[in-house]
Formats: structure tokens, sequence, C-alpha cells
């Protein structure tokens, strides 16, 4: 571990330093997958997955780190300090599991509502569109009924990242 480097801050010590007031903010990085984060996260803080962190600038005030568990991020720190950042960089003990599992609070990136209907009538449209595509034989139709019968799928995959 870098010499600057915290072992970890227990959940509830991070909750009480980020409840005080400080001059300037202090930034609490969210290092695991962005899906993750939708799920459930520190509140206040920030996605940034550790690959993108590394080529970041470093904020002016206290930086810290939530991971998926605390060697997770310790690797991250220790990155960081390679990079030539000079302040100590305390961890969550734990990571995000240990966070939660102690009761404190957690927000989540809500999905947005499903509506089968629209499903249906884009599987319908597509389904249309390419009995058209056969029967005329124009790829412009082919490509939209394809469109219109992935399009939840894409939507998907879309959200899930």
């Amino acid at each position: 571990m870098g010499a600057l480097s915290d072992a970890g801050l227990e959940p509830r010590e991070l909750a009480a330093y980020l409840a005080r007031k400080h001059a300037v903010a202090p930034l609490l990085i969210d290092l695991r997958s962005g899906a993750d984060y939708r799920l459930g996260h520190v509140p206040g803080s920030v996605n940034i997955p550790a690959g993108r962190l590394l080529s970041a600038e470093w904020p002016e005030g206290d930086l810290f780190l939530v991971g998926a568990n605390t060697a997770a991020s310790q690797a991250v720190a220790e990155a960081i300090h390679d990079q030539g950042y000079t302040r100590a960089i305390p961890l969550l003990a734990g990571g995000f599991g240990a966070w939660s599992a102690a009761g404190l609070p957690v927000e989540a990136v809500l999905p947005e509502p499903f509506s089968p209907w629209v499903v249906v009538r884009q599987f319908a449209g597509g389904t249309v569109l390419l009995a058209l595509a056969a029967t005329t034989q124009s790829l412009s139709l082919l490509g939209l009924g394809v469109l219109l019968l992935f399009a939840p799928w894409i939507q998907a995959r879309a959200r899930a990242f």
C-alpha cells in the first residue's frame, strides 16, 4: 500500500466526516462499474471507474475512494500516488458493501418505467416491416424492421453502460 494511503475508514467514520462542513468539499469517488453504481451508492459520491480516474486531474480537496472492496481501492490509490498525487487518500474499509451493511444511506438511480406495450408495438411494427421487405425486396424496409425488432434490446444494453 502507498505510504500516503489510509488503510481505511470505517463506514460510520466516513459518514461523520462527510457530514461536517469543509472549506473545500471532499470528493468521494466510487470506483465500481456504472451498473453497480446505479444499483446503489454512497450519497454524494461520483462514479469514476478506476481506468478513467487514473487519467483525471486531481481535486483540491480531500479525495476518498469507495470500491467493491478495500483491496480494489488500495490498488487504485497506489496508482494515483505513482502518478504524483501527494495527499493522503482515505479508503472506505470493506468497500461499498460495508457502507450498505452498516445501514447508512444509499442512493440508487432508478431505471425508466418499463411499458410492455412499447415492446409489443415495436415487435409488431418490426415484423410487418420485415414481411414488406421480403415481398418488395427493399433493403431500407429490411433495415427498419430489424431496427424496430431489436430496439428494446439495444435500449436495455445502452442503459447498462
